[in-house]
């Protein structure tokens, strides 16, 4: 599933969406953000967070140096960066990135293998000129979630 955007108001606008599906989902998936430098991740989650119950009062930063922050929201949310460790996380993380009860958002997820998370949604983001474009995946390839992301995508008009 590929989606392309050329303003922060298309982000902010995909990004609601997306917080809305996801903690409508139980047990809440693992969301995997892939993309270069600047590609737009930590804005991605920037808006996701604000979006869900509890988020105006989060301060979202990127958890390079901390590897991880817990933001106050409705479910709460522990985003993870994993740029500086270039690996999986150690064992102390590990328990938070399992609990299911929280929604879990880790950026540079390619220090992740991903089948040992099955519950989850990736996505991969690419700076083209103007537009950043979203691929989402699963392993689910039937995922009900990518379907209900899509559908909703295109209700707001972000997905022809």
């Amino acid at each position: 599933m590929r989606l392309q955007v050329n303003s922060l108001n298309q982000t902010h606008m995909m990004a609601k969406v997306l917080a809305e599906l996801l903690v409508q989902s139980q047990p809440l998936p693992l969301l995997l953000l892939d993309g270069d430098l600047g590609a737009g991740k930590t804005t991605l989650v920037r808006f996701l967070v604000s979006s869900l119950p509890g988020g105006e009062q989060a301060e979202v930063s990127s958890p390079s140096f901390n590897i991880l922050n817990i933001y106050p929201t409705q479910p709460e949310v522990a985003h993870f960066d994993l740029y500086r460790l270039q690996g999986p996380p150690e064992d102390f993380w590990a328990d938070i990135l399992e609990d299911e009860n929280r929604l879990r958002i880790v950026e540079w997820a390619k220090y992740l293998n991903p089948a040992q998370y099955p519950n989850h949604v990736q996505i991969k983001i690419k700076l083209q000129k103007n537009l950043r474009i979203f691929h989402f995946t699963s392993l689910d390839k039937d995922s009900i979630l990518l379907g209900q992301i899509q559908n909703r995508l295109k209700e707001h008009k972000l997905w022809t």
